[in-house]
């Protein structure tokens, strides 16, 4: 098992973008189990989602947000 700190790093956006959308849908059962993301087709988050497992909605809601935020904060603008 991966460390915290590292346990979504090879996790694309796009799955994560895709995970928050359906949570904003209301889509997602919660807690969040590993069946749930297998289920969705997102292997990868069940692989490497140990830190998503078990989530409440909120918490979901924050923990992706936050890892979002932060891999856009590293990226150039367009503009740059």
């Amino acid at each position: 098992m991966r460390p915290p700190a590292q346990a979504l790093l090879d996790v694309p956006d796009d799955d994560l973008e895709t995970l928050l959308r359906a949570v904003h849908r209301g889509q997602i059962e919660f807690p969040l189990t590993r069946a749930t993301l297998l289920n969705w087709g997102k292997h990868r988050l069940a692989e490497d989602g140990d830190l998503l497992v078990g989530l409440d909605e909120a918490g979901l809601r924050a923990v992706l947000a936050a890892v979002l935020a932060e891999r856009r904060r590293g990226r150039p603008t367009s503009a740059e």
